[in-house]
């Protein structure tokens, strides 16, 4: 899932320029950025067999509970669908979110290593337009699977709705054969960034069997609501209230709720430090968060 794609605004004004080092704040120096975190992440993403041997078997984890699910007429991985009368007659849909989900991005992570950038929402943009993106290991034959079972695959995403067609045009390189109506994007139908509302219009009509993504936003809600009228941004919940979440879903993780491994980036880093924050600033949080032995 690319959360960050949701700040690209604000950071399109503050971020290095793609190997040309424009546009740096004021406080950092101009040229490569002295700082490479990504580095292990991306690595071992991209080369580590270890990567491709916990989300093949994830998937297969997954398959097999479809399987389960199949069997059950009582089986959601909505919470609120729980109980529901009508729950058996509902078409099963499964819902995934898409990147470093379905499709690897490291690519493009990849190149803001080597160039030492912060995160560019055109980079990002440029490279879904070329509709590359290679499959997470597993996760095509997963979606195959489930369609050939009759299960409806959904994928819900914050990617901008201007990106579905390449998006699609991925896809189909993959040879996943999904309708455009079956991505659900941010920003259609008035969709925020939380994909709450999207899990619900899916729930609607359908029962939903499975749920799998890289984010803990992809299974709830990670903030609180923002009244109606309001340009305040949402809180984001802390990591205490992050971690409650595993034990109120403790029935639902990796058997209805299937969590893929992400390094890289997330939502987990937006409570550690400001996204649009120097370089400086956020290493200083970082190394501020880490646990070492005790004293």
């Amino acid at each position: 899932m690319s959360v960050r794609m949701l700040a690209g605004a604000v950071l399109a004004s503050v971020v290095l320029g793609w190997g040309a080092g424009a546009g740096a704040p004021a406080a950092e120096p101009a040229g490569r950025r002295d700082s490479h975190e990504n580095l292990h992440a991306v690595l071992w993403m991209q080369t580590s067999a270890e990567y491709q041997a916990i989300t093949r078997g994830l998937y297969r984890l997954a398959a097999a509970a479809l399987d389960r699910a199949m069997e059950d007429p009582r089986w959601t991985a909505i919470p609120e669908q729980a109980g529901r009368p009508d729950l058996a007659a509902l078409a099963p849909a499964v819902i995934l979110d898409l990147d470093e989900t379905v499709l690897d991005n490291s690519p493009e992570e990849g190149q803001r290593v080597l160039d030492r950038a912060r995160y560019r929402p055109d980079l990002f943009e440029r490279w879904v337009t070329r509709a590359e993106a290679e499959a997470v290991p597993g996760a095509d034959d997963f979606m195959r699977y489930a369609l050939r079972r009759g299960v409806q695959v959904y994928l819900v995403t914050n990617r901008a709705a201007s990106l579905k067609a390449p998006t699609m045009e991925n896809l189909a390189r993959l040879q996943v054969p999904l309708g455009p109506e079956f991505v659900l994007c941010h920003g259609e139908r008035g969709w925020e960034g939380d994909k709450s509302s999207r899990r619900q219009f899916v729930a609607a009509d359908h029962r939903v069997l499975l749920m799998v993504g890289d984010d803990l936003g992809d299974f709830v809600s990670i903030s609180d609501a923002v009244p109606a009228g309001t340009t305040e941004p949402p809180r984001m919940f802390t990591r205490e209230e992050r971690r409650a979440l595993l034990d109120r879903f403790s029935g639902y993780w990796e058997d209805r709720w299937i969590v893929l491994p992400n390094p890289a980036y997330g939502s987990w880093e937006r409570i550690l430090y400001s996204q649009t924050a120097p370089d400086a600033e956020q290493l200083a949080k970082q190394f501020s968060a880490v646990r070492g032995l005790p004293k």
